[in-house]
């Protein structure tokens, strides 16, 4: 068993990912000082980690008083302090100029203060024994911006901003001193910290979110204890200072995608209710139809039979001058205007789009400029748009290579 007569304070047990992390914890033989202020839901807990002795502490970790006896509690149960987790925390969504002071100072204090006393009070008893663990519950909203239900999470995205960096603060100030110091960053998880009217629109809300999953689905509390428990083992002794992200890889799309379609830009669009989620359907459907245009005419002419070179060859030049270029004109203009467009949006997002939409148009404009000097001749086996295609795909190849990385590092820079 990897936790095997190490203590742990887990903070927020009594339900959510607090609550996986206490049972699987117990299942991996820990002994367990617990914590949070609902005091039914915490006793409830505890048949089914039977047998691991485990302490409870309920109220409020805000309190500094409540964070102390924790540590009293650890120290007088079972002599030491090994691990401690800090797990406790709420959501809450409102715009800055309609959040009163006192929704965000309680925001602060449940979310970043709690896991301040816990560590003030924890770490005296880690340096005696030259020796601990700590894993901070951060989230996919240290690193963005985000919104739901038409309000603004800023507020609570700052605590877990916070809880990132208090995480690297402490653990370069303990490294020497054989406390290590780590935090878990999910994305979606499958909690209750969420409050829903109804079941019913709990899980309507969770169905919708979980389309935005690149992995299909949301995560379940369980499989963030998983990552905790790592962070908390001798499995992840060289680890510190280090945010494990746990997000079925939600963060790193959101960090490539606008965070609005960009046919609202143009005003073409409506602006989703959901903003959280805005922007990737409406982006990679923008993608796909400007690489229909920028790609599809070449593709057609490519696999014509003969290589199209009938109805290039056939043509009367003298007599359809008027048709080719009203033809070239149109692929022309329709490029020009898509690009300019994507242009627009990655002046405002920083896109990788326009770049592979340059390089398109740049292979569209040589082929235009092919098929009028040829005029015809020697395209009979050779159609300049085949020279099209065959330029364009390894510059989508390329463009695709390069959208597989994060615009941004792991720290938001």
């Amino acid at each position: 068993m990897r936790l095997q007569d190490k203590v742990a304070i887990v903070t927020g047990a009594a339900s959510g990912i607090g609550r996986s992390t206490a049972i699987l914890f117990a299942r991996e033989g820990a002994r367990l000082v617990l914590n949070d202020i609902d005091t039914q839901a915490l006793e409830a807990l505890m048949p089914q980690i039977a047998g691991s002795g485990a302490r409870t502490v309920a109220g409020n970790v805000a309190d500094e008083g409540i964070a102390r006896r924790l540590a009293e509690e650890s120290i007088s149960a079972f002599g030491r302090v090994d691990i401690l987790v800090n797990n406790a925390g709420i959501h809450f969504a409102r715009d800055i100029t309609e959040m009163t002071v006192e929704e965000w100072d309680r925001l602060m204090d449940v979310n970043l203060k709690s896991m301040f006393l816990c560590c003030k009070h924890v770490i005296p008893h880690m340096l005696r024994q030259n020796k601990g663990t700590i894993v901070n519950l951060a989230s996919i909203s240290s690193f963005v911006g985000q919104e739901m239900d038409g309000a603004s999470t800023f507020a609570y995205n700052v605590t877990k901003a916070g809880a990132l960096q208090l995480t690297k603060s402490i653990a370069t100030r303990y490294a020497s001193d054989g406390i290590r110091v780590n935090c878990v960053c999910p994305g979606n998880v499958e909690t209750n910290i969420l409050k829903r009217g109804t079941p019913a629109e709990v899980a309507e809300f969770w169905r919708q979110a979980s389309r935005a999953e690149p992995i299909g689905r949301n995560a379940q509390p369980a499989e963030i204890a998983n990552a905790i428990l790592f962070l908390a083992s001798d499995e992840s002794s060289f680890v510190t200072g280090a945010p494990l992200i746990v997000d079925g890889d939600t963060w790193r799309v959101k960090s490539l995608c606008p965070t609005q379609a960009p046919g609202k830009i143009m005003g073409l669009l409506p602006e989703s209710t959901n903003s959280q989620y805005r922007g990737s359907p409406w982006s990679a459907a923008f993608l796909g139809l400007t690489a229909v245009l920028t790609i599809g005419p070449g593709c057609i002419h490519y696999f014509l039979p003969d290589g199209g070179a009938g109805v290039i060859a056939g043509l009367d030049l003298s007599a359809d001058r008027t048709v080719i270029v009203g033809v070239f004109a149109w692929m022309g203009a329709t490029q020009i205007a898509y690009g300019f467009a994507q242009l627009l949006v990655a002046l405002r997002y920083r896109s990788l789009t326009p770049l592979f939409l340059l390089l398109a148009l740049i292979e569209r404009s040589l082929a235009a400029i092919a098929a009028w000097i040829t005029k015809g001749s020697g395209v009979a086996h050779h159609p300049p748009e085949a020279y099209g295609v065959l330029v364009a795909i390894p510059l989508l190849l390329g463009f695709l290579v390069l959208s597989l990385r994060p615009r941004n590092g792991p720290e938001g820079v």
